[in-house]
């Protein structure tokens, strides 16, 4: 039953990786890679997506069943790392505005790093697409 015992959350990003949600103080990201049940879910889905209560806690244990999951959450903490100590030495964000841009940028740059792309080469190709009324270049891997 939808909503039953549940928490609302805002989903505040998607992207090829994972999705970032907000829930009180917390922002967390939920790669795919350790919530694949996620990773074919359409946008309405992922946005509708609650937080669960403590009795809610079977998928603390998914990766006992399941040999695709880690049981420790490294991969995610690496890719948070370069955030965190953007935060940390800028003092964050003084706006809704400056968290969208902030969030988007450090997308861009840790997307780029894992396909090892150029990130300045892929800005500067995103920036002449809009400036052309082109549509942008993607920043999913090349099948």
């Amino acid at each position: 039953m939808r909503g039953a015992g549940t928490f609302p959350i805002e989903v505040s990003h998607v992207s090829q990786h994972g999705f970032w949600v907000l829930t009180g103080d917390e922002e967390l990201l939920l790669p795919f890679e350790h919530f694949p049940w996620f990773r074919h879910a359409s946008i309405d889905q992922i946005m509708s997506v609650e937080r669960p209560t403590s009795d809610h806690r079977d998928w603390l244990w998914a990766f006992v069943d399941q040999d695709n999951i880690q049981p420790t959450n490294n991969t995610a903490e690496r890719a948070l790392r370069h955030a965190v100590i953007w935060r940390k030495l800028c003092f964050g964000t003084q706006s809704a505005k400056g968290s969208r841009f902030v969030e988007r940028a450090l997308t861009v740059i840790e997307t780029c790093r894992l396909q090892k792309r150029n990130v300045f080469a892929y800005v500067t190709e995103a920036v002449e697409a809009h400036m052309a009324g082109r549509k942008s270049p993607s920043l999913l891997p090349a099948p």
